[in-house]
């Protein structure tokens, strides 16, 4: 499997006179495509997949037919979690895939965040999903001493 730590191409965010993110094509193995982009939806955060293929799999330069999917962030990051889950679990991989150096720092700094964020404002930390923001969940200030170290008395005393 290609080393995705090193070779981003596919990250590279290209912006609309409108002001919306897209993400270059994913090319199929079949002569198709998959595509990303923000939508401009006013009810909340919205992606948009695109799925462009050849009508005949047998024939990948022949014509093509697109799909589009219009999803909610939420549901965004369900079928990026699938994605993951079946990249990792696939039976001819052995569930084997071990994060990469840049994917184990990025995970590292998104726990760092959330933990920065649960403790500077509990309400607001993971999108709002404590209904008692009040006390701190231990996990956050664990996590965080995992990473860093006790962060001072205040923190050791949570």
């Amino acid at each position: 499997m290609t080393d995705t730590s090193t070779d981003r191409w596919h990250l590279e965010k290209v912006v609309s006179p409108r002001g919306f993110a897209s993400l270059p094509d994913i090319p199929s193995e079949y002569g198709g495509a998959v595509s990303v982009s923000e939508s401009s939806a006013a009810d909340g955060p919205h992606i948009w997949v695109r799925a462009n293929a050849p009508v005949d799999p047998h024939n990948p330069y022949g014509d093509t037919r697109e799909s589009a999917m219009h999803l909610t962030a939420d549901n965004a990051a369900r079928l990026a979690e699938q994605l993951e889950e079946v990249v990792v679990g696939h039976y001819q991989n052995d569930g084997e895939r071990e994060m990469t150096g840049a994917e184990a720092k990025a995970a590292v700094q998104r726990v760092r965040d959330l933990c920065d964020r649960a403790l500077a404002d509990p309400g607001e930390a993971a999108g709002g999903e404590w209904e008692d923001p009040t006390p701190i969940p231990g996990w956050v200030t664990a996590v965080r001493r995992a990473l860093n170290g006790p962060a001072g008395p205040e923190d050791v005393a949570r």
